[in-house]
């Protein structure tokens, strides 16, 4: 028998993607669901009847949400090295416009 869970992924699945990311995206979500369900299973993990969100669909948000502040991190430290490396640069070209025309 399906949990909750499973039924609202099914139905996220079956409705097509608003951009072209977002479907890649949710299959990637969709596969580390389908490993931490598969592990949890294998451990034999006990869920619990009172809850409303299964143990795979925990632990599944606080990845992706860790997956996404990493990344958002990471660009934001790309951004800051780039700038402050070409700086220099950016403001010469800015400078030197008037050469280009």
């Amino acid at each position: 028998m399906r949990s909750e869970g499973e039924k609202e992924i099914t139905k996220v699945i079956k409705s097509p993607p608003r951009r072209k990311t977002e479907g890649k995206m949710l299959n990637k979500i969709i596969t580390i669901y389908a490993m931490i369900d598969d592990l949890l299973r294998a451990i034999g993990d006990k869920e619990d009847c009172r809850r409303n969100m299964t143990d795979a669909e925990v632990i599944t948000t606080a990845v992706v949400a860790s997956l996404v502040d990493f990344l958002n991190q990471f660009m934001q430290s790309l951004i800051k090295v780039s700038y402050s490396n070409y700086k220099h640069l950016s403001l010469l070209l800015l400078s030197n416009k008037h050469l280009s025309s």
